[in-house]
């Protein structure tokens, strides 16, 4: 984020279909993920304020 632009990618790993089958030996190109990219400054800033709040 800069005073010009600001920038978000959020994303989160879906459950697998098979939710028995999420072990260590999960293939990664089977997992999948839903995602959001945004260039709107006050959702980035409140995403950067939620992030910074659990350090």
């Amino acid at each position: 984020m800069t005073p010009d632009f600001a920038a978000l990618l959020a994303a989160r790993e879906l459950a697998p279909a098979d939710a028995a089958f999420d072990g260590p030996d999960q293939n990664d190109d089977d997992r999948q993920f839903e995602f959001v990219l945004t260039h709107d400054r006050a959702i980035t800033v409140a995403a950067a304020r939620s992030l910074m709040l659990r350090l």
